[in-house]
């Protein structure tokens, strides 16, 4: 779980360049204003979407096993940037949101487990 969670969070930086080459060119005059806002828009979806990622594999992973203290800061950060991008802040909304989609996002994480270790047996066995 470790090595997923520093694999999501390590996707950050690549959003912060696209960000920072968007800006620039914007200012360079290479895109319009237009073009800039919805590739910036682009690259927030994405954003937001990697968050929830990451949300659901940190949830499921509290839900099984204990959680070490750095995938722990790194899935509380997840958590608060989710609340506040995608729920603006309403942890209501996000806890009704959770909620709903609880039961299918973590049999789709116990499925994606068990074909792991599944395919790691088999390897074994080879």
């Amino acid at each position: 779980m470790a090595q997923v969670l520093g694999s999501m969070a390590s996707g950050q930086p690549r959003l912060v360049k696209a960000i920072a080459a968007i800006v620039v060119a914007g200012a360079l005059g290479g895109l319009s204003d237009q073009t800039a806002a919805q590739a910036q828009g682009n690259r927030a979806a994405e954003s937001i979407d990697s968050l929830e990622r990451l949300f659901w594999v940190c949830d499921y992973g509290a839900a099984r096993d204990a959680v070490d203290f750095g995938s722990g800061m790194r899935c509380g950060v997840a958590a608060e940037a989710l609340k506040a991008r995608k729920f603006n802040g309403d942890f209501d909304s996000m806890l009704a949101w959770w909620r709903q989609k609880k039961d299918v996002e973590h049999g789709a994480l116990a499925s994606a487990r068990l074909a792991g270790s599944t395919e790691r047996a088999e390897l074994g066995r080879r």
